[in-house]
């Protein structure tokens, strides 16, 4: 039973020393830091304390179809370089959407 859905606390709990998260969802990197020297916090941080590498997530809402260009754009630069590469060029390839709200966040 249940939707399948995952939880901050549960994500914590995990091994995912090295793993690139995509989290491809309206929102996912929205939250409220009460200290000022959190730039994330709740679902992306948990992701983060786990030990991924690169966490690719949303600051508002998006567009599925943009959303699903940007993965495909990352997926395939990540074979031809570097992680903070792939990113850059996954945002550089999307100039037609003014206001792509997809963030990279390296923990």
């Amino acid at each position: 039973g249940g939707l399948g859905l995952i939880h901050s606390n549960q994500v914590s709990g995990y091994n995912l020393e090295g793993s690139i998260v995509m989290l491809s969802a309206c929102d996912t990197a929205a939250g409220f830091a009460d200290r000022s020297d959190l730039t994330f916090t709740g679902f992306v941080q948990a992701f983060g304390d786990a030990g991924s590498t690169l966490v690719q997530a949303s600051l508002w809402p998006i567009y599925s179809d943009a959303a699903k260009r940007n993965t495909e754009e990352f997926l395939s630069n990540i074979e031809k370089g570097s992680v903070i590469e792939a990113s850059f060029a996954a945002q550089r390839n999307q100039s037609e959407i003014t206001s792509l709200p997809v963030v990279y966040i390296f923990p």
